[in-house]
């Protein structure tokens, strides 16, 4: 975006009633070196204010910018020395008025502007100076209340997208990047403080506006006019940023409320802060324990589903609406220690669920794989997982290898048939039926695999070193195929 517009020799040359016209340089461009880099434009001169002189000397009283108005009265043998002078002032150009008949500015006068590079605006007799000066002053006044306009529409837009409640400070965003034409997004550069950036094709240079504590607004500006955009979003900025963390640390403070009182088994009051949460209390749900990580990325990594996430005696809590978690995908998204609890049907059972969650949790920060479940406490599967991998390699390869290497070797399925029989629970004919042979060959088949392994299939010893080399064998394989 340009600087707020001010008033151009252009306006004023644009103005019937004045008359004006552009004598230098545009008179004296046929003098000039054609060699020499064409001059800027001098109608785009801006113009600080219009000022009648007839000082031989004004340069003193001269702060730059101005359009000096005069008739020569100081004398025409002094046109090189004035055009001097007010050029070294800063002046935006020179207005030439008439006292007596004269219809052309000086050959002196023009000459002495062009040899100095100071525009020369011929001024009509029937037009006064003061007449300059008060259509000066109106374009003054047009662009200022433009400019004030402006500001308070953008006024109006920035309070309204305070409206916007947790999206405030998005919106804010988007409309510094709609005034200022170019991208301005949140970024969090190394983990470090979240640092709003606005980014632009050409280079500009960066300044920095701080919003709150962690928070700095970096933006490349161009012009006063973006600084001053800026500089009236910010406020904004700092209010929607300091209303966020508000309802963020109220929104916890409820949070760790619902845990507490989950844990306590006051159903009633769980149900009704549950609901304030916009989940359903009779609906599936279920615990989520988290060691080692912050509330804040686990509330990330959670956002995606339906819950509830809090701090609670050093671990991170969280309730989700589902009934199935994927314990696996939250320790890769976090990093940490994930316990996963085991499914409430509703709000009475939630207890049980965050119990259960918070054991997982401790039994996950000790398992390699990172995360585990309630239901796993108790079983053979927690049993293998706190073995060590090479111990279990070699049980299972002790176990089941010779029936491997035969697989292998004739192209049989004797492994497979050994695992469906005993997820039977031993039971011929369903086995058979699954595997769809005769039950003859089940029989064969399975009386194959004692005599590789040898280990009578009869003996519950014997069925139980089976199952858990199986078991064993197949985590290996997930855990294989979770590295790769």
């Amino acid at each position: 975006m340009e600087d707020p517009p001010t008033v151009t020799l252009a306006a004023l040359l644009a103005d019937a009633r004045l008359g004006l016209e552009l004598v230098v340089p545009s008179d004296a461009a046929e003098s000039r070196d054609a060699a020499a880099p064409p001059a800027a434009d001098p109608a785009r001169a801006a113009v600080s204010w219009v000022h009648a002189t007839e000082l031989e000397d004004p340069a003193p009283w001269l702060s730059g910018g101005e359009l000096l108005l005069t008739t020569g009265a100081w004398g025409l043998d002094r046109a090189d020395a004035f055009a001097a002078a007010v050029a070294d002032a800063g002046v935006a150009a020179v207005g030439w008025g008439f006292l007596g008949d004269e219809r052309a500015v000086p050959e002196a006068v023009v000459a002495a502007c062009a040899a100095h590079d100071l525009p020369l605006l011929f001024v009509p007799r029937e037009t006064p100076f003061i007449a300059i000066e008060r259509a000066f002053a109106d374009l003054q006044h047009d662009r200022r209340a433009a400019a004030l306009r402006t500001s308070i529409d953008r006024n109006e837009r920035l309070v309204a997208a305070l409206s916007a409640g947790r999206r405030a400070k998005a919106r804010l965003l988007t409309e510094l990047g709609r005034e200022l034409d170019r991208e301005v997004r949140i970024a969090a550069p190394g983990g470090a403080a979240r640092v709003a950036v606005a980014t632009a094709e050409e280079p500009r240079p960066a300044r920095s506006w701080a919003l709150a504590e962690g928070f700095v607004l970096e933006v490349a500006v161009a012009g006063e006019a973006e600084v001053a955009v800026v500089e009236q979003v910010v406020p904004f900025l700092r209010f929607a940023i300091e209303r966020e963390r508000d309802a963020v640390r109220a929104e916890r403070r409820l949070a760790a409320e619902l845990v507490d009182v989950a844990l306590a088994g006051q159903t009633a009051f769980a149900s009704a802060r549950i609901k304030a949460y916009g989940l359903d209390p009779r609906a599936p749900l279920v615990g989520v324990v988290v060691e080692g990580a912050t509330v804040e990325r686990v509330e990330r990594v959670l956002r995606p589903h339906d819950g509830v996430v809090a701090p609670h005696d050093g671990v991170v809590v969280g309730i989700v609406q589902a009934r199935e978690v994927d314990g696996a995908a939250l320790h890769a998204a976090l990093g940490a220690a994930v316990g996963i609890g085991a499914v409430a049907e509703d709000a009475e059972q939630l207890r049980a669920s965050l119990i259960g969650a918070r054991e997982a949790a401790q039994l996950a920060a000790r398992l390699t794989r990172g995360w585990a479940r309630a239901d796993e406490i108790g079983s053979h599967t927690l049993l293998l997982a706190l073995q060590d991998a090479t111990v279990l390699e070699t049980f299972a390869d002790n176990v089941l290898g010779p029936i491997v290497a035969h697989d292998e070797q004739h192209g049989t399925e004797l492994l497979a048939t050994l695992e469906a029989f005993l997820a039977s629970g031993g039971q011929w004919q369903a086995t058979a039926d699954a595997r769809s042979m005769h039950v003859n060959t089940l029989r064969a088949r399975i009386a194959r695999c004692e005599q590789l392994s040898g280990r009578p299939i009869k003996d519950m010893a014997n069925r139980v070193d089976l199952f858990i080399a199986l078991r064993a064998r197949r985590a290996q394989a997930a855990a294989a195929a979770s590295r790769s």
